[in-house]
């Protein structure tokens, strides 16, 4: 009875309704589409390689190369093996905002999770799960989504997590934690005068929270590297 309901929950995330991305939105694709200092500081983020680091890696001959060209060093772990990122994000524009990112994880091994099965086209070549909507008044497929998002990083054991919102990402954020991912919440740039719920819930849970308006930046809540839109 209980794998009948679990299939039945799963099949939520292929029941929604298409949403299609507005026409006028163009998704960046090039790094320079992205502001210059979020940009540096996701490639180090996902790459694990801390300020100190990177700052005394500058002079190694071997990095030499990779520092002028695109500003930060390669850090691939011990094996050569890419690190895993698991990238999250509710479709609409926390998706659009997830892709705008996409340049910056191209040296690790990223899986793109969102909520409609239309953007896998957007993102051809990378691995690409579906998961259900919800909201937090929706406790039934809240509870779906975070059954999906287990299962995720059960099976692709991500190094980091990234997400845009909302709730798939605040579930990823949460999850990840407690399996030992590095988390990081990208709050969306449409909140321009306060951190949005679902992001200031993951603030107090996620390694690293950034927003995209230097006037909600704070000492002790989210942090400000620049926008992506």
């Amino acid at each position: 009875m209980q794998g009948v309901k679990l299939k039945k929950c799963f099949r939520f995330a292929f029941q929604s309704a298409p949403h299609h991305l507005p026409a006028q939105v163009e998704l960046g694709t090039n790094a320079s589409q992205i502001g210059k200092p979020v940009t540096t500081f996701l490639i180090r983020w996902a790459r694990g390689l801390r300020v100190s680091e990177y700052e005394q890696s500058a002079n190694r001959p071997d990095v030499a190369q990779s520092h002028r060209t695109e500003g930060l060093p390669s850090s691939l772990p011990s094996n050569g093996k890419r690190r895993k990122v698991l990238a999250v994000a509710s479709r609409g524009g926390h998706w659009i905002q997830l892709l705008r990112l996409r340049p910056a994880l191209s040296e690790s091994d990223v899986t793109f999770v969102t909520t409609d099965p239309s953007y896998h086209s957007m993102v051809a070549g990378e691995k690409f799960v579906v998961v259900c909507e919800a909201t937090r008044n929706q406790k039934l497929r809240l509870l779906c989504l975070s059954a999906q998002i287990l299962w995720i990083l059960l099976r692709h054991r991500p190094y980091a997590i990234i997400t845009t919102g909302a709730a798939p990402g605040y579930v990823a954020i949460r999850l990840g934690k407690l399996l030992g991912a590095k988390t990081l919440w990208i709050d969306s740039i449409a909140n321009a005068e306060e951190l949005s719920l679902s992001g200031q819930l993951a603030s107090k849970h996620a390694d690293v929270t950034l927003t995209q308006w230097s006037h909600l930046a704070s000492p002790d809540g989210a942090d400000y590297k620049g926008a992506v839109i």
